[in-house]
């Protein structure tokens, strides 16, 4: 019993878990868009696109997405951090100046 919980708690201590799911890409992002059509200024479903572009490999729409989130976030470290991320793996893994 025991093993399933400390799993269970693995599993949501990783960041990207939500995207682990048995949905594919495809249905993921097409939920994610419906939320964000549906609600247009929620930041959180926002930054959600962000990190699924970056788990895609997508920095381009990551970046687009994490700075509309910081847009409508206000000034946000965590966000910000993200986006640091992002230009990181852009510049392929190399910090530049």
């Amino acid at each position: 019993k025991w093993q399933a919980v400390r799993a269970e708690y693995q599993r949501q201590r990783d960041p990207l878990h939500q995207f682990a799911s048995q949905q594919t890409p495809e249905a993921q992002l097409q939920a994610l868009q419906d939320k964000i059509r549906a609600n247009p200024q929620n930041s959180e479903q926002w930054a959600l696109l962000g990190e699924y572009y970056l788990w895609q490999n997508d920095y381009s729409n990551s970046l687009l997405a994490y700075r509309q989130a910081l847009q409508l976030r206000g000034e946000n470290a965590e966000l910000y951090a993200a986006l640091a991320t992002v230009l990181y793996y852009q510049a392929s893994q190399h910090m530049t100046a």
